[in-house]
């Protein structure tokens, strides 16, 4: 029968087949993915498609059941069918891509930290089938480099850095991606300049010291242009190769690039709020710091949640370079009037001047701090105390501090030192136990107040309307806590200074002024009045 399909036939429609199923896996995986992407950005996907992917889905499975069976029209009746539809879906998800960018992408993973390596592949492969060679523009080449990115790293379980996965498994993934684009491969001549190119770069970053000399040499921008450049050749897989190891390294020395910068920027702006309290500010000034403080609070959350981006690191350091002199000048006018005032003090009656150095003799000490609850620390200390017992002891205290484990609890090196003290790790010189704890269960201390600021800002956000704040019982005894510790800080710092022991009552009082910032803005969330017509004070 001359209308049963030959075997010539039967391998072409089997052929097309395939094909046909390979853009519905990958248009149905897109579809998905790209629902979730719009929905965790705070969108809502227009095309609802879900039942129409079910249906395309019913008639490929009935299709497969029939290609040996059918007649050769009917088949190649179906598979138009399903090709149209399957090209009308296509053109709503690519509309849906379109209101999507790079960026977004970013986001969302920062979100989703985990995805399928295979769904990572299909997201690549949508990208293929539905884009003509000259339409690889930059948009569109940067979400298939984000996507084989993330697809192409693992984490090191055992050194905890991202690592670039099997070469020999990425280069089939990768020679699977290029089949998909039925391209002819360019001269292997043209293929290795694309190969030394993108290594060049990988090399040059190896030579760059900081972030402001990659800045200088533009040398991100340079790099993505450079793969702009490569159109559908960016998928080579000797290319893509390239590029991943490129882009992974960059990644890795562009972190390691902004942790120093970051350290940096901590330290800088911790000794502007040390020498703000140090000097009398002009308006002006003090509206500055004013702003300083958001952005340095807006910093340390995007820390918290590793959102910080370099904008926000460069920011932060010019405000610094800006603020930085304006302090040290109000520091010089502040001593010239302190001097003056101190050249106009009269002498004692007599002539004679007072013995100050009687003042050695005063046995002063300050008295034992109230013990609070130990519920007020929460796991607070506990886990504070099991982070620097897990810490390098080889390190400098201020490494510690500013390491990665470390970093949450936001502590200053003189805590760590006191927690060396504590469990006998330094020896030099004998230890006031009794003021090292003090110093640890303070450091745990303002760690609780700043977590208790967080619940209480999402408490009042979902309060706001209801006319009455909610009762912060634990909250209030956490306050009482702090102000007790406030006070015995004043009198370690008096004594520290009567005995002659200034640099370490600078220490304390940094310390000090750092739980006053925290316990003062947690303060404020509770008993900050309402405005409601006239001002009730609580």
């Amino acid at each position: 029968n001359s209308s049963l399909m030959s075997v010539q036939e039967l391998s072409s429609l089997h052929t097309t087949y395939v094909d046909l199923s390979g853009r519905f896996r990958a248009a149905w995986a897109f579809h998905q993915f790209i629902q979730s992407v719009r929905k965790a950005l705070g969108g809502r996907p227009e095309a609802q498609l879900g039942d129409r992917f079910q249906e395309l889905y019913g008639q490929l499975k009935s299709l497969s059941q029939n290609l040996t069976a059918a007649e050769t029209p009917r088949i190649r009746g179906d598979i138009d069918g399903i090709e149209r539809q399957l090209g009308n879906l296509t053109r709503k998800l690519l509309e849906e891509d379109s209101k999507v960018k790079a960026p977004d992408l970013r986001r969302f993973f920062q979100r989703v930290r985990s995805y399928d390596q295979k769904v990572l592949t299909q997201l690549v492969r949508f990208y293929i089938y539905n884009t003509d060679d000259q339409d690889w523009s930059g948009d569109l080449l940067d979400k298939c480099d984000f996507l084989l990115t993330r697809l192409s790293e693992e984490r090191d379980e055992i050194a905890g850095t991202v690592v670039m996965r099997e070469r020999r498994e990425l280069r089939e993934i990768f020679q699977g991606l290029w089949q998909a684009l039925h391209r002819e491969p360019p001269a292997q001549e043209m293929v290795q300049q694309a190969v030394n190119a993108i290594e060049g770069v990988r090399d040059h970053l190896g030579e760059l010291g900081s972030l402001d000399e990659v800045n200088e040499e533009s040398l991100i921008p340079e790099y993505r242009r450079h793969k702009h450049g490569l159109g559908s050749a960016y998928f080579l897989p000797a290319v893509l190769l390239a590029v991943m190891e490129t882009n992974l390294s960059l990644k890795a020395r562009i972190e390691e690039l902004y942790r120093q910068e970051e350290r940096r920027i901590v330290t800088d702006y911790q000794r502007i709020f040390e020498m703000e309290r140090e000097v009398t500010l002009s308006h002006d000034l003090d509206r500055e710091l004013t702003a300083f403080r958001e952005e340095v609070e807006a910093f340390e959350k995007g820390l918290s949640t590793e959102e910080v981006k370099l904008d926000a690191l460069k920011r932060l350091r010019e405000r610094v370079k800006d603020l930085m002199p304006k302090l040290d000048e109000a520091s010089q006018l502040g001593t010239g009037v302190f001097d003056a005032l101190a050249d106009e003090q009269e002498a004692p009656a007599g002539g004679e001047s007072q013995d100050l150095g009687a003042l050695d003799s005063i046995p002063w000490e300050p008295g034992p701090v109230a013990e609070p609850d130990p519920s007020i620390f929460g796991d607070a200390l506990q886990r504070m105390t099991t982070a620097l017992e897990n810490s390098d002891s080889n390190a400098s205290p201020k490494a510690v501090a500013l390491s990665r484990e470390m970093y949450p609890f936001r502590l200053e090196a003189r805590e760590v030192v006191a927690h060396r003290r504590r469990a006998g790790e330094v020896s030099a010189e004998p230890a006031d136990l009794e003021l090292e704890d003090f110093l640890l269960r303070a450091a745990a201390l303002r760690v609780t107040v700043n977590e208790q600021v967080e619940e209480v800002k999402e408490v009042l956000e979902d309060t706001a309307f209801t006319g009455e704040p909610p009762a912060f019982t634990q909250v209030k005894q956490t306050l009482h806590a702090a102000d007790g510790f406030l006070h015995h800080f004043d009198h370690q710092i008096s004594a520290l200074v009567l005995r002659g022991e200034g640099g370490e009552a600078q220490q304390l009082q940094l310390l000090k002024m750092r739980l006053t910032r925290t316990h003062a803005g947690l303060w404020l969330m509770i008993y900050r009045p309402k405005l409601t017509g006239s001002l009730q004070i609580p």
